[in-house]
């Protein structure tokens, strides 16, 4: 017995959910243990002005999460006139409104760091399920006598969504868009996973990797638990997916 659940998202599953249930029980748990083992043994892509990166702290669906996004500045963002914003595709389920002491704002450049939180995050379209929804974040850093820093041109800026800060992945399992940009630079830039290893298993999974697609946007996980690990002949076993249409 399945347990599903159902979502749009931005790419097509190709494993079918009709499949036997141990042999695709086997090729999934091979397919996740290997995304977790290499997120911990790859070193991280270093995110560029035209590469901005995202990651969740959990990759199993529907669960509330923290997300960490990577970008560099192409301009310098002053305290409380520049602002970063983010767009998350329609499935990325969005709180109605967001502390923003649960959003953690820091940049690196070269020896000059920062690290603050956000002053304010707005969001649009949030309670519109047919639209992407928008955040709009105003960093405050500390600066030296009790100003706020400038975050500098060059500098990688790490956005980091606390569990707390209510939002949670995708019921359904694969790759979801998610933008950045700032008010200086207004082309949004699709965000991918930072590591090249668990971003190859989900194109071998979507089918894209002998076409030489990249996979952008959030990834979330397909999942099966088994009722039992260990069953004798005649034992009934049940097999709960989770992250299918």
């Amino acid at each position: 017995m399945f347990e599903l659940t159902t979502a749009r998202r931005l790419l097509p599953p190709l494993l079918p959910v009709a499949a036997v249930v141990f042999s695709l029980s086997l090729l999934l748990i091979a397919f996740l243990a290997g995304p977790w083992s290499v997120d911990e043994a790859h070193a991280q892509d270093i995110c560029t002005e035209d590469k901005p990166t995202v990651k969740s702290t959990s990759r199993s669906p529907a669960a509330p999460t923290g997300y960490e996004v990577c970008f560099v500045t192409e301009s310098e963002l002053q305290a409380g006139a520049d602002t970063i914003t983010m767009t998350l595709h329609e499935d990325i389920r969005v709180p109605r409104q967001m502390i923003p002491a649960l959003v953690r704002v820091s940049y690196e450049n070269g020896n000059n760091v920062g690290n603050g939180i956000a002053s304010a995050v707005e969001l649009d379209n949030q309670d519109d399920p047919r639209r992407p929804t928008t955040l709009t974040i105003y960093p405050a850093i500390p600066g030296t006598g009790g100003t706020t820093a400038t975050i500098p041109a060059g500098a990688k800026v790490t956005v980091t969504f606390t569990k707390a800060a209510g939002i949670a992945n995708p019921t359904e399992g694969g790759a979801f868009s998610w933008t950045v940009h700032t008010n200086k630079d207004e082309t949004p830039v699709e965000a991918k996973h930072p590591v090249d290893d668990v971003r190859t298993a989900f194109g071998k999974v979507e089918g894209l990797a002998d076409q030489g697609d990249e996979i952008y946007g959030l990834l979330v996980d397909w999942e099966v638990q088994l009722t039992s690990e260990i069953a004798s002949r005649g034992d009934s076993v049940t097999a709960i997916g989770r992250g299918y249409k």
